[in-house]
């Protein structure tokens, strides 16, 4: 069927966007899926989408600051497939604030989701994999914003370079397990996450919908926004063997936006 026959993929995040667009491209190429998000409806559409590519896909509805949900959703892989191959943390929020407007809870959410939840899936995962003895692959979602200044979003910015400082930490630690970890780092993706940031930021700025848009294509080179299948591609080839020599990287998935 295709690069990933067999493969067993956690991945979180899984009801919609990025998410969906990374489940149904690794159950393109064969893996079975464990899928978890918050939104139960959106989860067992994406489910039902990855078995009728002919796989085994299941979905837990759980809240991923839980750790007794984490432990139980690694439980519940290693249960029915006796082993997790590849484990991609792409669940996460992001919201716009102006800087000195950020509150000591809104910046301790971020981090709570975006940061400390793929710490802990990563731990729980590679502890199945070095068991397991095969290596495998762990690929986090970080963004543009990790290396950027974003001053109407400094909170979701420092967690994303949180998250690429985590991935090459994590890289170096798990190498001799043959364990590889990567960082995703796309720039505006066409999601509906994106187009709740372009209303806020109407909002807050007191300008249209429309000129957001038009901002955002011309500060980027090859003038488009991406879509969640782009990063999806890349999520797949990070999940197979062609990519065995590759670890500890942060790539960029932004249309020449960090070049720039």
């Amino acid at each position: 069927m295709g690069n990933l026959d067999g493969r067993v993929c956690l991945v979180t995040g899984a009801g919609g966007g990025i998410g969906r667009s990374i489940s149904l491209k690794l159950a393109s190429q064969g893996a079975n899926l464990v899928l978890t998000d918050i939104n139960e409806e959106q989860l067992n559409d994406t489910v039902q989408q990855c078995c009728e590519l002919g796989v085994s896909a299941s979905g837990y509805r759980i809240d991923l600051t839980d750790s007794t949900a984490l432990e139980y959703v690694v439980e519940q892989t290693k249960s029915q497939f006796q082993k997790i191959d590849v484990l991609a943390n792409v669940a996460g929020i992001m919201e716009t604030r102006s800087f000195l407007e950020i509150k000591a809870d809104e910046w301790n959410r971020m981090f709570a989701i975006n940061v400390t939840t793929t710490f802990q899936l990563i731990q729980l995962v590679a502890k199945e994999m070095i068991e397991q003895g095969n290596g495998g692959s762990i690929i986090n979602l970080s963004s543009t914003a990790g290396r950027l200044h974003r001053p109407m979003a400094a909170h979701y910015a420092a967690s994303k370079a949180a998250v690429i400082s985590l991935t090459r930490s994590a890289a170096v630690a798990l190498a001799p397990s043959n364990i590889r970890v990567n960082a995703l780092c796309p720039g505006i993706i066409d999601t509906p996450m994106i187009q709740q940031v372009r209303e806020s930021r109407s909002e807050l700025l007191d300008i249209s919908q429309d000129d957001i848009q038009k901002h955002w294509e011309r500060i980027i080179p090859m003038g488009r926004l991406a879509s969640p299948d782009e990063v999806a591609d890349l999520a797949a080839f990070l999940a197979s063997d062609a990519a065995r020599y590759i670890t500890g990287e942060a790539i960029g998935i932004n249309g020449g936006t960090d070049a720039s």
